[in-house]
């Protein structure tokens, strides 16, 4: 295996498709992370020198280059922990104060590092699927993939070896985006809130949701030998990662749920809110068995919708169908809604579900991809 992944790179390295992945790469990253990170008012700020007007409660605020550290992250004084559990709710009272009773862009911060983080493997996966069919095909069309197996070498070891490879290449490929991150961040002076156990579960989330992608288009290319069944495979994956095939499923369990709870519990409930005089935060949690984000005040859960009126055989298979999505927390957390809350992802169960899947498409795609090319005849 160690000869046919040493050929491999030997041609990877003398070939174009190596370097034009690095150039298309560096192009397309620096295109998308400036883009995101200018179009953030609070964070190009120091760069544009305009003057932001914010208004809270009854509070007009005047923010520019000179105080807008105050009002970030790395101004309030507390840690990144407490930044991102405060989303949730479940944090000491002082630090609620300090979030909800002044003015910050907190929740901002940490919603455009998530959002970064999770698309960390985007421009990758998007070149890695074009790689596979053009280099891998190439090797087919070429007698290479022949040669290994005429020379003694065995089917398997070169599935696994072009497997091992595509993955050593694409990981390299995202540590060059994730550097590309880090010197625009620098670059824009941003020090975002970085919550380690976080963000380290929506990087490992995106690495295996990127390796899921490559093993299908792999598995596609070395079981029907053809470069355009790659390249549609690739195609259909990469516009599930644009437009995702979730939100059905999530939209029908949405729109099955029943009416908004008017009992006497929750009429007492909204009125206290109302009747606070300081902003008010809700201790958050993530029901798994109902797809649903439950809020709590002062202990009394706050019903915002009932539960799903869908039979139960049907109820289930909708999230057996949204939970096996690899994808599920990228989408979550890059589109807009109220479950892409990083620290119920990675608290309550999501990210944990979202991990199991992965390795379960990983396990299956590559199965069938190993066992399938190994009874194929190679005839080019």
């Amino acid at each position: 295996m160690k000869k046919i992944i040493a050929g491999m790179i030997y041609r990877l390295i003398r070939g174009y498709e190596l370097w034009a992945l690095i150039a298309l790469l560096i192009t397309a990253s620096i295109f998308f992370y400036h883009n995101m990170l200018s179009s953030a008012e609070f964070i190009s700020i120091d760069r544009t020198g305009i003057v932001i007007h914010e208004e809270f409660y009854d509070q007009e605020i005047e923010i520019s280059g000179a105080n807008i550290r105050q009002y970030r992250f790395e101004g309030l004084g507390i840690s990144a922990a407490d930044a991102y559990k405060g989303l949730c709710g479940h944090v000491s009272d002082e630090v609620d104060e300090i979030l909800t009773g002044s003015f910050n862009y907190a929740d901002d911060e940490i919603d455009i590092l998530c959002k970064a983080l999770a698309n960390i493997t985007l421009m990758p996966v998007l070149l890695i699927v074009i790689f596979i069919p053009v280099f891998y095909g190439r090797m087919f069309s070429d007698g290479t993939v022949k040669n290994y197996i005429s020379s003694g070498h065995k089917k398997t070891s070169v599935y696994v070896s072009a497997l091992l490879l595509t993955f050593l290449l694409e990981t390299a490929l995202t540590a060059l985006n994730f550097l590309i991150l880090t010197v625009l961040l620098f670059c824009f002076g941003w020090k975002p809130p970085i919550y380690l156990p976080v963000v380290f579960t929506i990087v490992m989330l995106s690495i295996l949701l990127m390796f899921v992608i490559t093993s299908v288009c792999l598995m596609v290319l070395f079981v029907s030998l053809k470069k355009t069944a790659s390249f549609v495979a690739g195609f259909i994956l990469a516009v599930n990662l644009i437009f995702p095939f979730v939100y059905i499923p999530i939209s029908v369990l949405e729109v099955s749920k029943g009416p908004v709870n008017v009992d006497s519990e929750y009429i007492e409930s909204l009125n206290e809110i109302k009747e606070e005089n300081s902003p008010v935060t809700l201790d958050r949690s993530f029901d798994l068995a109902e797809f649903n984000v439950r809020s709590f005040y002062k202990g009394k859960e706050i019903c915002v919708v009932g539960e799903s009126t869908l039979k139960p055989f049907l109820k289930n298979t909708l999230l057996t169908i949204i939970y096996f999505d690899p994808g599920l927390s990228k989408q979550l957390l890059t589109q807009e809604n109220i479950y892409g809350q990083p620290y119920l992802i990675y608290r309550d169960g999501i990210a944990a579900v979202n991990c199991v899947s992965s390795l379960i498409w990983l396990f299956i795609s590559n199965g069938i991809g190993i066992l399938v090319f190994r009874k194929r005849e190679i005839q080019c």
